[in-house]
């Protein structure tokens, strides 16, 4: 694979064939709001289910390139394919905000300067103006709905969610471990909320991730555990899929506003990580179901201990929240133009619901978060 920006049809096309070269198949699960597919491959047929999110930011190119050198690698190497298919079930949405990706490679074409020097930042958004890892909650684009609800019917027990970071101070030509301490950073899930048994596992999934970017770039690397006894709302798909039973894994390599500059290592970096965690569900799938299966029975524990016994909802926003509420699984009822949802019908993911609804839940004080939608929350 030549270590290019492409466009978005010549990436969507080489992620057509290279998923056929191992007989897997690119699906379209939804349309960006410029009407761009996004794109997602399924394959392996492990009991562990593993999910990769690449390309949220449309400033950061090098995970959506791991996502095809990755598959170029199992293409090329059978033996290692074999592996990976026994080991897991994977699915990949290698460019979550296509708009934002074709923006880039606009940008660089404009640009007139290095690609190193040319930062594209506007390209980091959805065509909307919102940052897609801002909306894991409230689920305003289109893009996020699609992969939001594969993400759900999927049910993964490990996410991979990869981006890159600007360095400020000069990088280049300084390297970003000058300014920054890093030339990459790995999170684990340490989140209020979060259960111990999900904490658990991501901390291990981070660790062998920092070891993988480290052998496959030669980057200086930090395990950073940003949210250590901090509520941070799950209007980030990193903190979001651990209150749904997710163990995850974050993954920045320095990679913003450098273009080509270091795309090899930044890239290798990545489809490292991706190849890691799938071998590692070889011989941890039992530990993986019965995290799950305890995350559950945690959730539920949650809703039980912070629910209030009704919330009703009211104002110009009800249909808005109403919609929202479906794509999450929460049960709910509208009477004269209100929402009501009761303690005794137990949402699908708690937590969830809990942070939208509850203020004193992961929340801003006073305030749930469903309220940002033109709403008012009473509790009885």
């Amino acid at each position: 694979m030549e270590l290019r920006i492409p466009s978005f049809s010549e990436y969507a096309e080489s992620l057509r064939r290279l998923s056929s070269s191992i007989g897997a198949e690119a699906a379209s699960i939804g349309r960006s709001a410029e009407g761009r597919e996004i794109l997602a491959v399924s394959l392996g047929k492990g009991r562990a289910r593993v999910a990769v999110v690449a390309g949220q930011h449309g400033s950061e190119p090098a995970p959506p390139l791991a996502i095809l050198r990755f598959l170029e690698t199992l293409a090329r190497d059978r033996a290692l394919l074999k592996r990976v298919a026994e080991s897991c079930r994977l699915m990949l949405v290698p460019l979550a905000n296509p708009d934002g990706f074709s923006k880039l490679r606009g940008c660089l074409e404009r640009c007139g300067a290095p690609s190193w020097r040319c930062e594209c930042a506007d390209a980091r958004l959805l065509s909307s103006g919102d940052d897609m890892n801002r909306d894991w909650l409230l689920l305003r684009n289109p893009e996020t709905r699609a992969i939001h609800r594969e993400l759900n019917d999927f049910d993964p027990h490990i996410v991979l969610d990869l981006h890159e970071f600007y360095a400020v101070g000069g990088c280049p030509p300084r390297w970003a471990h000058e300014t920054e301490g890093f030339d990459a950073y790995v999170t684990d899930a340490p989140y209020a909320g979060v259960s111990p048994e999900i904490q658990t596992i991501s901390r291990e999934l981070a660790e062998l991730s920092a070891r993988a970017v480290r052998s496959a770039s030669g980057f200086r690397v930090e395990l950073r555990r940003v949210g250590v006894a901090v509520p941070i709302e799950p209007s980030y798909l990193g903190v979001h899929a651990p209150l749904e039973g997710c163990a995850k894994v974050l993954v920045e390599t320095w990679g913003v506003g450098l273009g080509t500059y270091l795309l090899y290592e930044r890239v290798h970096a990545h489809a490292q990580v991706v190849t890691e965690t799938c071998l590692w569900c070889a011989t941890h799938t039992e530990l993986l179901d019965k995290a799950k299966a305890v995350d559950r029975a945690y959730d539920e524990v949650c809703w039980e201990h912070y629910a209030s016994d009704t919330y009703v909802i009211s104002g110009e926003g009800v249909e808005e929240v109403s919609r929202v509420m479906k794509l999450h699984g929460v049960p709910h009822s509208i009477d004269s133009g209100r929402i009501v949802v009761s303690k005794d019908r137990k949402p699908r993911y708690c937590r969830i619901a809990l942070a939208m609804l509850e203020p004193s839940y992961i929340a801003t004080p006073g305030k749930p978060l469903v309220e940002d939608l033109g709403v008012e929350v009473s509790r009885w």
